[in-house]
């Protein structure tokens, strides 16, 4: 399993949407642990397409999600953290199981993610449809589904 860790250029987890982040961490699993494959800068921050905010803006944000996941395809990545998520979240839950967490430090946010590793498996495991999100707190995982359309 490969998980994505949204981060700042100081490798702290931010306030901003996944897709925001100035960085990625890339984790592959092994043996329980999450093992640093490397770093990817974020390509697609502010990159909402053709002029800032305003009309078209959730096109726009469906331009960027989609270059997301593929970015993220082509890594074999299946499950993003990150402290929030944009107005795609359907979207990624499409294609990834999306982790909210509420660390701000990156040792902290692996060893939460390491202790619920079986919460995250369980969650690929049961991919009939979108994945739900899921909310690692302190000694629990919240599972948040998706409303229907």
């Amino acid at each position: 399993m490969k998980i994505a860790i949204a981060v700042s250029r100081q490798n702290s987890i931010e306030n901003q949407h996944f897709g925001d982040a100035d960085k990625f961490l890339l984790y592959e699993v092994t043996g329980g642990r999450l093992e640093l494959l490397g770093e990817k800068a974020n390509p697609f921050k502010g990159g909402h397409g053709r002029n800032g905010h305003g009309h078209g803006h959730g096109e726009r944000h469906g331009r960027k999600t989609v270059a997301v996941t593929r970015f993220f395809q082509e890594e074999g990545v299946e499950v993003l953290a990150s402290k929030q998520f944009g107005p795609n979240i359907r979207e990624v839950c499409r294609h990834f199981v999306p982790v909210l967490i509420s660390e701000h430090d990156i040792e902290g946010a692996k060893a939460r993610l390491e202790a619920h590793l079986p919460d995250l498996r369980q969650e690929l495991g049961n991919h009939s449809g979108p994945h739900n999100i899921l909310r690692i707190m302190e000694g629990d995982v919240l599972v948040i589904p998706l409303k229907k359309e």
